[in-house]
């Protein structure tokens, strides 16, 4: 995880779920069960299909932000009440510290 994205993880009192080992477990530990009706927030979601799947399989409760126009799309196409699309910055939440228990970053960070 590049420095951004601690630094966002921090800024909303939460730690990140590490998405390159496909959920299987995150850097502290927690296995998908544990994560089960966890709030989570998918920071520069793009698509929104991981988040979509992440309620699914993982009974989560998923708030996706995206900066692009694409979250418009993935609104529209949202079946899952438990997926929640904003269009907005990570550099800038709407959100108070601490409402998360965990959040993903894939990508949305990258240093110019």
């Amino acid at each position: 995880m590049n420095g951004r994205c601690s630094v966002l993880a921090s800024a909303i009192g939460v730690r990140t779920l590490n998405t390159g080992r496909a959920f299987s477990s995150d850097a502290q530990g927690a296995s998908p069960e544990e994560l089960s009706g966890k709030l989570i927030l998918d920071a520069g979601c793009g698509s929104g299909l991981v988040s979509m799947e992440m309620a699914k399989s993982f009974g989560m409760e998923v708030v996706a932000l995206d900066l692009a126009f694409g979250i418009e799309n993935a609104y529209k196409t949202n079946t899952n009440p438990y997926v929640y699309y904003l269009q907005g910055s990570v550099l800038n939440l709407p959100f108070r510290r601490q409402i998360f228990d965990r959040c993903i970053v894939r990508g949305c960070c990258r240093l110019p």
